[in-house]
Parts: C-alpha cells; structure tokens; sequence
C-alpha cells in the first residue's frame, strides 16, 4: 500500500511523541530512533505518522505505569480505520502478522520501544460448562470462549529499566534519544492499585475466576495512573538530505600582457618603431 511504501522509505526516521499530564503545564517530547526493518516497526512509524484517513498516536492515553516492571504503556488506539476500505495500517486489521517478530531483542535496559502484538492471557480460553438439552437429554457442555480481547497491534511500551516480561508480547521497534526523562517522571505518577478498587485479595480471585465481567472491568484500571496522561501530538521526523559538495571552479589565468610597443603599434601605427635599414630610409627621405 502507499502508507507501506512511504514508511519503509523513511530511512533514519524519528517518531516524535509530545505528552501532557493533567493538571501539569508543560510539553514533555520523547523522540524515539526507529529500529529493525519490521512489519512491526512500520506499523508503529505509521502511527507515528498518521494514516490518510487520520489513524494516529494523536490523543492516545498512557494506560499502565508499572515502575517496579520497568515500563509504561499506551493501550494504542481503539479504531483501525476512520474509512470504507479498511485499514491502510502496514500489518492490517490485526496483529497476527507481527507476532512471529517477537522473541528477538531484549527488553534488556531503559528506553526501548516496543509494539504490543501478544496478551498471553488473551491467548488462552475461558472454559466453563452449561446446561443443554441434546438428543432430549440435559446435558453440561463446555463453553469455551477468550479472556479478552487480543491487542490490535497499536498498543506501545515505553521501558524506565529492563522489562523481560515484555519480551514475550511486545517487538521492539524504536529507543528513545531524547526525553527519557519525561518517561520516568510519568513512570513515577501515582496509580490505581489491586487495594483501590474494592475487589482485591480473594474475593477479586473469586470474581475473576466465576468470569464476572465487574471483576474484569475493574482489572483493567489496575495500574493506570490517576493523572490523564495523553499523547497530544505524534509525528515523523525524517532527516534532511546531506547537502551535495559544491564544485568550486578554479579562475582561469588571465593572459599575459602584450608588450606596450605592440599595444602602441596598433593604436597608432604611425608610433610603430622601423625594424628594417629601407623602412629608416623612407622615414629619412
């Protein structure tokens, strides 16, 4: 697609990331080298740079501060396309296509980058039973259905130190150079904790484990700082071209000066000194 074919011709690009944090002047830019060659990596340069029909980073929220893990997190953005024709996103609709990146570079040391293709809990099932009537007999059938529903390949993690628990879900595509700062203060915001919410220890497990959707709504804040904290503008920043060496001509000598004789003889000819005894002569007479 077009929007494949302008990222991966981007070269040494930068994603530049401004943040905000409520009720906090200020604009915070982290500006992040792009890494690898990758579906991954195009994806998230896209993002960076906004799609024709206007998918961006633009108003995207950081979601998860986990300091103690090493990293924060966006959950990226909700909609793939704002179009008829699908999305113009490098990987498309889903993430599948990335997956088989992960497992390459570490999560090894602060400032990486990385884009969120795998939830091993939305990789497994839920199993539960219910009652059904089949050949006229009620019977208990199992029902098995997802956890939650997988990443969409938007989501990012940002690292403050090493974070392995990233390396099983998340592909490295960018580290930062600039702003690293701006990351930790924002890793350092106070967040909603298991405590908070009224659902914690065993009765948050219970909750959890019967498959009450309260339980999992309420899982979902775990760790979200309480400060709204977004994306307020996202941009590609290509480098400019290498100017061209400019060929400086050396100046041609000028000639060499005609003696003043000659440059007399042919102004007045008449000045012109005789060379010959009959040229003398004629002058003489």
């Amino acid at each position: 697609s077009p929007t494949d074919e302008a990222v991966s011709s981007t070269g040494d690009a930068a994603c530049v990331l401004d943040m905000s944090i409520e009720k906090q002047p200020g604009k915070r830019s982290v500006r992040v080298r792009l890494l690898g060659e990758g579906l991954a990596r195009q994806r998230f340069a896209a993002l960076c740079k906004g799609t024709a029909d206007g998918v961006s980073y633009r108003r995207a929220a950081i979601t998860t501060v986990l300091p103690a893990e090493g990293y924060i997190s966006s959950a990226g953005v909700k909609s793939l396309s704002y179009g008829s024709g699908g999305t113009l996103l490098p990987g498309g609709d889903t993430a599948g296509s990335m997956r088989a990146e992960v497992g390459g570079a570490k999560h090894d040391r602060a400032g990486l980058v990385s884009l969120i293709v795998k939830d091993l809990e939305a990789d497994g099932q839920d199993v539960t039973e219910e009652l059904q009537f089949v050949s006229g007999k009620l019977t208990a059938v199992e029902k098995r259905g997802r956890r939650i529903a997988p990443p969409n390949g938007t989501g990012f993690n940002i690292t403050v130190g090493p974070a392995p628990s990233l390396d099983a879900t998340s592909v490295i595509v960018g580290e930062v150079v600039d702003g690293l700062d701006a990351v930790r203060e924002i890793s350092s915001l106070p967040a909603v904790k298991a405590n908070d919410s009224g659902l914690s220890g065993g009765l948050f497990a219970l909750g959890k484990g019967a498959g009450d959707p309260r339980a999992k709504l309420v899982e979902k804040s775990f760790n979200s700082p309480f400060q709204k904290v977004l994306v307020t503008k996202a941009r590609l920043a290509v480098p400019a071209p290498m100017p061209q060496p400019v060929e400086v001509k050396q100046e041609e000598e000028a000639p060499e000066a005609a003696p003043l004789a000659d440059v007399m003889a042919d102004v007045m000819p008449e000045a012109r000194k005789p060379e010959t005894g009959a040229e003398m002569g004629s002058i003489v007479r």
